[in-house]
This record gives C-alpha cells, structure tokens and sequence, in this order.
C-alpha cells in the first residue's frame, strides 16, 4: 500500500536526478538536514494536542533562468504530544509524520546575478500522520491518517549579494482520498468485532505551507556548498465526516518549525 502511494514520488524523483548530468549550465541543489516544528493539534468538542517534533529531511529542486523546473522532497520527524480531550482527560501520544512529493513548473529569471526569481509548479504527494496514545489514556489506539494530495504553488527568491539569498515560497495541497485507519482497539463482550478497528473516511479540505528560505555561504567553504536555513508555517485541515460505526471528527493542525540543511549546489 505505502509503495503505490510513493509511486509518483519516485517518478519524480528519478527524472530529477537523470536531469543532473544532461546539462552542465543547469543549477541543481540537493540538500539533507533536520527539521523540527511545534504542532498544535485541535479538533471540534475540545480535544488538543501539542508537542515539538523532529526528524530528517532530503530535498532537490532544479531551477534555470527561463525554463522547466523540477523538485522533489520527503521528510520524518517524529515527537512527543501532551493535552487533554474535550472533558478534560490527559491525553498523551507519540506522533510520526511521513510526507513526500514530487513537483514540476517552470523559472521566470531576467539576467543579472541579482534579479529575482519566479517558479510556479504543480505537484504530487503523499502524506502520513501515525497518533499512538499511551498512558494514562485508557485505551492504546492508535489513529493512522493518510491521504494523497494535488499541489499547486510557487517557489522564489533573490541574490541579496553573492553569499545570500532570500526567498518566499508558498504552497497549497488539495487532499484526495484521505482515510482514517484505527488499530489497537480493546474488542470486549460488548464490542461488534466486525466494526473494532474500522477506516474512516476524511473529507477533503484545503491546506497550505508558507517558507523562507535563507541561504548562506560560509566564506572558506566551496562555492558549491550552502547553509539553508528555512523557517516555515504549516496549516492542516482533516475534515470531519459521518462515518460508520464512528465519525471523523474535524482536526486542525497549525505548525511553526524551521529546518536547517546542509545544500550542495551544481
């Protein structure tokens, strides 16, 4: 299942990294490096979650002066969350957050060194997020929202000077198919074991990531190699849904992190 949602990531990817060696004039930037974010998690009747997560994440993007872009990306991070639900119990979970995407658009550049840059894209991916409850809640479920989704955006920047640049990148995600699947349910005397660990159904809503991308260029290092330092603010909506035996109730995520990347350019 987890290998047909990466398919198109994996597509991708590959005619990202086939376009490296087709033309020496291209400027293609890889980067690997941590990331970590505050998440806020609220849904209808009171329930929230907080907690810090961290975790890795791998990028590329090819952008050339007036021509088609290609990108690619996937991150993990995982963390502790704390809170309490709509009556008031402590809740306490481990979240892991897997997303990936692939993207294609195409560079508006004028020449000269510091003009600014313009890519609008569209793009494919797939997003994972696994809840795990532990004590002192009662029940150990585990809650596991997935779903692929179209991406629509653009990315930006510009050459302050020749050892950094700023840009603004922002992105809106369309979910399609999204499920909710519970495992680890305590089946007893009362419960129907054909509706114990159903998957419910996630109504499709829009959500978007707002980026800063700031790269610099530490003066004894290779021209080749940056520092990218990206602070970023995420906004998550899993609509709810009437379902059976149960309904997926409306979840908000807000995010605040930044990730720190080393970046090889060429």
């Amino acid at each position: 299942m987890i290998q047909r949602k990466f398919i198109g990531f994996s597509f991708s990817l590959f005619l990202a990294c086939s376009s490296l060696f087709s033309n020496t004039h291209y400027t293609n930037d890889i980067e690997l490096g941590a990331v970590g974010y505050n998440l806020t998690r609220t849904k209808t009747g009171g329930t929230k979650q907080k907690g810090l997560l961290t975790g890795l994440i791998v990028n590329y993007d090819r952008i050339k002066r007036n021509s088609f872009y290609l990108g690619a990306d996937a991150y993990w991070a995982k963390g502790d969350m704390h809170g309490h639900s709509g009556s008031g119990r402590i809740l306490k979970s481990i979240i892991t957050d897997i997303e990936a995407e692939g993207r294609v658009g195409f560079t508006i550049r004028s020449k000269g060194e510091k003009k600014p840059f313009f890519t609008p894209f569209v793009g494919y991916g797939y997003f994972r997020e696994t809840n795990q409850f532990k004590a002192p809640y009662p029940m150990t479920i585990t809650y596991n929202d997935s779903f692929d989704y179209y991406a629509v955006g653009f990315v930006s920047g510009i050459n302050v000077c020749k050892d950094f640049s700023v840009g603004i990148n922002v992105k809106w995600k369309w979910m399609n198919e999204g499920t909710c699947k519970i495992s680890n349910e305590p089946i007893d005397d009362y419960t129907d074991p054909s509706t114990a660990n159903p998957e419910l159904i996630i109504e499709s809503q829009w959500q978007y990531t707002i980026e800063m991308p700031l790269d610099f260029h530490p003066k004894k290092w290779s021209k080749r190699c940056w520092l990218n330092l990206v602070p970023f603010y995420e906004y998550r909506h899993f609509g709810g849904r009437e379902n059976f035996p149960s309904d997926y109730i409306d979840t908000q995520e807000r995010i605040l992190g930044a990730r720190l990347t080393f970046l090889f350019r060429f």
